[in-house]
């Protein structure tokens, strides 16, 4: 388990302590963690890895009929990923850009074994010419606003740039919906386009802007499903990310809806 003084010492450097208290999801923990062998262990586990516990179940059952759950904990960038087997065993992940580690647990003595550590690397390195938006650069971007959006555009998606809507594109749109409601607005690419083309679209259209090259790399924005479809809108405030983010082309009235909906939320 994490040394509780080493966890607090993790939260002070990354400065990212949630302003409120996480929205446990109790209804998934009493349907599928109630008869999890060694289950005062596993919860104190997570508590040591400072998940929120806000679970999400991404998928139907595997293959080997275990089910898997995330969370984000409480430091932006890092998740949690709990694997419960048919047997009532689990199986911990603590997840970031550049590793993996897994915990385990003895189901004779419900003793933590060994934790692994598995380098990776999650997304593929862009171009030395081709900036990057990081877990880093979305920490930054919560603790020195109070709020705001992030946008995330595809060229080869065009109603994430093209003008559609009353003549005006996605990027207009959330740029105007952020100055009407005071946000901070943060345009960033799909990781998986091509950073040459997408520069030629940035100096083909006035409303594009170089700083909207930055290419995403960030776990954090990736387990809040920002990378299933294109465009895509999250709001933040008070240090925290809003729980989902909302895919696809939204009209001025349906984005402000969502924003101020979580805004309401984050809020809370």
């Amino acid at each position: 388990m994490i040394h509780p003084l080493l966890a607090l010492t993790a939260l002070l450097f990354y400065g990212v302590a949630f302003a409120a208290t996480p929205k446990i999801n109790t209804e998934l923990e009493q349907k599928y963690f109630s008869d999890v062998r060694c289950k005062n262990e596993v919860f104190e586990e997570l508590n040591g890895m400072l998940a929120t516990r806000e679970w999400t179940l991404p998928s139907a059952r595997e293959m080997d009929g275990s089910r898997r759950f995330h969370t984000p904990t409480q430091i932006t960038g890092v998740w949690v990923e709990a694997r419960i087997f048919m047997n009532g065993e689990a199986l911990l992940r603590r997840i970031t850009a550049n590793y993996v580690e897994t915990r385990t647990f003895d189901l004779e003595t419900c003793a933590l074994k060994q934790a692994a550590r598995k380098s990776r690397e999650l997304f593929d390195s862009p171009v030395a010419s081709q900036l990057k938006f990081s877990d880093r650069d979305v920490r930054e971007l919560l603790d020195e606003n109070p709020k705001g959006l992030i946008y995330i555009w595809s060229p080869n998606m065009p109603y994430s740039y093209q003008q559609r809507l009353k003549g005006k594109s996605g990027v207009e749109i959330i740029r105007e919906i952020g100055q009407k409601l005071g946000l901070k607005v943060t345009v960033v690419l799909d990781p998986a386009a091509s950073g040459g083309y997408a520069r030629q679209l940035v100096s083909q259209h006035s409303y594009m802007r170089p700083e909207s090259l930055r290419s995403v790399q960030s776990i954090e924005l990736s387990l809040r499903a920002m990378r299933t479809h294109y465009p895509a809108l999250i709001v933040y405030a008070n240090g925290r990310l809003a729980r989902h983010g909302y895919p696809g082309l939204g009209t001025a009235e349906e984005y402000t809806k969502y924003i101020r909906g979580e805004l309401n939320e984050l809020q809370k």
